[in-house]
């Protein structure tokens, strides 16, 4: 049976409590993975909360987080302000739904902030970012942005190894993008985000990964990769105001484009140069796909 206070949640495993302005959230623990499960039975994905530091399961304040719109962290206190419990968290934040500001700075390595689907809003004001990274190995996932900006590193140097994933974005600018105004910063990840705006959502990526996302109405590229050794598979991109996929220097090599299905744009549907791999992506209604000497295509499909 699950019982429910102020201050604490307790489950026998497996039972879960309902929560939410319209229990869209289902909250169980799991015995076996020793974490809770907060499933958002909206959009069918699934959170996981491990123990905090001090091994006591936080289920009650988590419970509070997505009643009242708030920002939980894994010291096991909830604010109101998602800067807040990042500064106070060591490895997770968690955030209610709700619209909070942006321009928050991520500079603990290995923070994981996830959101409670698309009814989180981050908003970011004129020429700022939902989230400047300022460490590695930082996620960012299951959330809205909107305003200028999604993510994007503060040193390239050193913010190496992120990952964004399951964001909804309308931002003027982009989704992710890995320059920090210099350099592009290696070893970052675009997983099965939906960008439905936004000069380039996605932008840089060298040594990185850019898999499931759906891109659309991009005012320039779609996807913009400005390095050597990236992976870009399984993505639909369309209706973009340039070049749906640019690969932009002659330089970039091993670059490996896969399964992406381009359409709708006046202009080139891929652009790639380097030496680079091309294979089994269809395009409808672009300019099709050019390319240097030193590029393999392979089973592509282009048709208008």
């Amino acid at each position: 049976m699950v019982t429910f206070n102020t201050d604490s949640l307790d489950f026998k495993d497996d039972e879960e409590v309902r929560t939410g302005t319209e229990n869209d959230f289902a909250t169980r623990f799991s015995s076996a993975n020793d974490v809770l499960e907060i499933a958002d039975l909206v959009n069918a994905t699934t959170s996981h909360i491990p123990r905090n530091i001090d091994t006591d399961l936080i289920g009650g304040k988590f419970a509070q987080t997505v009643a009242e719109g708030k920002v939980l962290a894994d010291d096991g206190n909830v604010y109101d302000r998602i800067q807040r419990a990042v500064d106070n968290a060591d490895s997770w934040v968690k955030i209610g739904p709700g619209k909070f500001s942006g321009d928050i700075t991520v500079d603990k390595q290995g923070m994981t902030i996830t959101g409670s689907s698309n009814k989180t809003v981050i908003h970011s004001e004129h020429d700022t970012s939902s989230f400047n990274i300022a460490k590695k190995d930082v996620t960012i996932k299951s959330m809205k942005f909107t305003g200028h900006r999604g993510v994007n590193p503060t040193d390239s140097e050193v913010a190496i190894n992120g990952t964004v994933a399951d964001v909804l974005s309308e931002c003027k600018r982009w989704t992710v993008a890995t320059w920090d105004g210099n350099s592009h910063a290696p070893g970052w990840s675009a997983i099965n985000n939906v960008a439905i705006s936004g000069d380039r959502p996605v932008n840089g990526f060298p040594e990185g990964l850019v898999v499931g996302n759906h891109l659309s109405n991009a005012l320039q590229e779609g996807i913009f990769i400005s390095g050597s050794d990236t992976i870009i598979a399984h993505n639909i991109i369309e209706n973009t105001g340039d070049e749906s996929i640019r690969v932009s220097l002659s330089s970039s090599e091993n670059v490996i484009l896969y399964g992406n299905i381009v359409k709708n744009t006046d202009k080139l549907g891929i652009d790639v140069k380097g030496n680079s791999i091309v294979a089994k992506n269809r395009l409808i209604n672009t300019d099709g796909i050019t390319s240097d000497e030193s590029t393999i295509l392979s089973a592509n499909l282009v048709t208008q």
